[in-house]
């Protein structure tokens, strides 16, 4: 089951959105605490949404972060932020994150779904959702 997660159930599962984020963001370490601050506010006004994969016997899977960008003809697209699992996903898992983001795209409005990684693992989930490889990110962290 994916969930979409209210701005008031936010601190009740920070501690799992937070690990999952920082697995992920690229952030330097000295940049946590910046980072996290700003992740939270976020999410608590809205800017940002967290999503939960959680089990039938309501474990969480895995977490993710999206938020709505404006392009340059103020046209919205829903940016894949951040995925990641605290267990393997079934093909399930996978079919429902894609159909629950891309129908929470649609409704936005949005004119496509952006992510970008670094793992084999969600470059295939990403082509599965239909997605196309347009650039390479590189980053140095100084």
């Amino acid at each position: 089951m994916v969930i979409k997660i209210l701005p008031e159930q936010v601190p009740e599962y920070w501690d799992h959105i937070k690990f999952g984020a920082l697995k992920v963001a690229g952030v330097a370490e000295k940049d946590y605490p910046s980072y996290c601050n700003g992740l939270l506010e976020n999410l608590l006004n809205e800017t940002h949404q967290a999503w939960l994969v959680v089990s039938e016997d309501r474990q969480i899977k895995a977490m993710g972060i999206t938020r709505i960008m404006l392009d340059a003809g103020k046209i919205p697209y829903l940016l894949i932020d951040c995925a990641y699992g605290f267990t393997p996903a079934t093909e399930a898992d996978k079919d429902e994150v894609i159909e629950t983001l891309l129908a929470f795209a649609k409704e936005l409005k949005c004119s496509s779904v952006i992510a970008y990684t670094s793992s084999a693992i969600a470059v295939n989930a990403m082509r599965k959702m239909g997605m196309k490889e347009v650039h390479r990110l590189y980053q140095r962290i100084i």
